[in-house]
């Protein structure tokens, strides 16, 4: 058994160096969480199930990957100390928030934003209408899928198209041009 895992390994290696190609990030370290991955993968793989070892470890080196990303995210404190004011004050994360120069950008944001996804949701059917709303409640895929009665691969599908069309939204007021975007799904 433990030849086979072994050889399992080695001659799944490429596939590792694909998955990592694929993705942004270090690649040395992204190779290293990959291999980590192949091993798991070659541990619990049952040939007997009837598919072949490179379609069952590839989203599970994959995922091995995202997690490793997923924990290298910085948690930023709102009491961390970030700069000195004309004083020589320490000023705090939630100083800077707080000064006026932030509050009337950060409302003219606000206000940006608001019209940006007024205009997303004047492009979406009521499918993505519902998932928008599940997302707002902080809901997961799963939970909006049940929701809406939609498939977990299907809410994912539509976020992924309302991302896309924000990125579109967001292009075109950054650039002034008319929005040339067209209605995603049925009404």
């Amino acid at each position: 058994m433990q030849n086979t895992q072994t050889s399992l390994i080695i001659d799944n290696l490429k596939l590792v160096h694909s998955i990592c190609h694929k993705m942004n990030g270090e690649y040395d370290d992204m190779f290293q969480t990959g291999c980590a991955g192949l091993i798991k993968a070659a541990k619990a793989f049952n040939p007997d199930k009837g598919y072949t070892f490179s379609t069952y470890a590839f989203p599970i080196i994959r995922n091995e990957i995202l997690m490793s990303f997923r924990k290298l995210k910085p948690i930023v404190y709102l009491g961390t100390p970030v700069k000195e004011d004309d004083e020589g004050n320490m000023l705090t994360l939630l100083d800077t928030f707080a000064s006026n120069e932030n509050v009337e950008s950060d409302a003219l944001e606000s206000v940006e934003a608001q019209h940006k996804i007024n205009l997303l949701k004047s492009k979406l059917s009521q499918k993505y209408l519902s998932v928008l709303d599940g997302l707002s409640m902080d809901l997961k895929q799963h939970e909006i899928a049940a929701v809406t009665g939609l498939s977990r691969p299907y809410v994912n599908k539509l976020i992924m198209d309302m991302k896309k069309i924000g990125k579109l939204i967001d292009k075109d007021y950054q650039t002034g041009s008319k929005s040339r975007i067209r209605r995603l799904g049925k009404s």
